[in-house]
């Protein structure tokens, strides 16, 4: 889901260089969420931007951005995040 554009690329080996965040948490993580916590977080897009490159509305890309802080906190402290009848 990223492009080489606007240096995205050097931006995102910056971000994962500097990052407290383990890679595995964000692995488990939905990638819809993944994607705007990356993007926001670790990239530093504005919330219309991850919203522009995703197809959807900026209230939704917050959404997805503190959705996936939220299960990672969660992940991290060892919660489970699973919903019901899931395994």
């Amino acid at each position: 889901f990223f492009q080489a554009e606007d240096g995205i690329r050097d931006k995102l080996v910056t971000g994962v260089q500097t990052c407290a965040l383990p890679i595995w948490a964000l692995g488990q993580v939905a990638p819809a969420r993944r994607a705007a916590v990356i993007q926001h977080h670790l990239l530093g897009l504005s919330f219309k931007e991850v919203a522009d490159r995703a197809g959807i509305a900026e209230t939704a890309a917050k959404l997805r951005s503190s959705r996936g802080v939220a299960q990672l906190r969660a992940l991290l402290r060892g919660d489970n995040m699973k919903g019901p009848g899931e395994t």
